[in-house]
């Protein structure tokens, strides 16, 4: 509806737009402050995960102060950010690099190859420093991986390894059967119609 959309000055902002992270900081907050009123009990969040603009937002509100614990990116089989902040316990580096190929599923709003907003974590871990993270992209738009030593940005970024001092963020990737078997689950047992994105999550209900 053109003639609609131009009377009330509407748009689609997706989170290329730094202005829909600083909405959905507001409801990190609000959600952290609903669960802790207080703000003395830390919440952790399950984030379905595409372009990683709302962990984003969840990392930007942790800094603010928002009483946060972890922000976990939960993805579906297009998995390059669980890849990135879930490696395995012996790995030296954090490695951010695509798959050969975007795999269609029933969220495909998740379905992204290279999340665009990983270069903004990369920025808050960089304690701001646009001209480091500018090198790390050069390099990944050169080779396509990047590569971070674990033992420098590890504590700056994963919750394992630097807890309150890092970004606080943790990933899961769960296969489309199994979300599918949790929208089955709490459609019977709480009589709940989830959307398919609502259903990455390593919660079950």
């Amino acid at each position: 509806d053109l003639e609609f959309k131009s009377q009330y000055r509407l748009c689609s902002l997706n989170s290329v737009n730094v202005g829909r992270i600083l909405v959905q900081i507001v409801h990190f907050f609000w959600a952290s402050l609903r669960a802790s009123p207080t703000g003395m009990t830390p919440i952790a969040f399950s984030i379905p995960t595409g372009a990683c603009g709302n962990i984003t937002a969840g990392a930007l509100a942790r800094a603010m102060g928002a009483p946060i614990s972890v922000l976990c990116a939960a993805t579906n089989e297009n998995d390059i950010v669980s890849r990135f902040l879930n490696p395995s316990a012996d790995a030296s580096t954090l490695r951010f690099a695509p798959s050969p190929a975007v795999i269609a599923t029933h969220s495909s709003a998740m379905d992204i190859q290279v999340p665009y907003n990983v270069e903004r974590l990369l920025w808050l871990s960089a304690n701001q420093n646009g001209t480091q993270v500018a090198q790390w992209m050069e390099e990944f738009g050169s080779s396509g991986v990047l590569e971070l030593e674990r033992k420098e940005w590890g504590p700056k970024i994963l919750a394992s390894d630097g807890q309150a001092q890092s970004l606080g963020l943790c990933a899961v990737s769960i296969p489309q059967n199994d979300a599918f078997d949790s929208l089955k689950r709490f459609l019977t047992k709480m009589n709940i119609c989830c959307a398919p994105t609502r259903l990455w999550a390593p919660v079950r209900p």
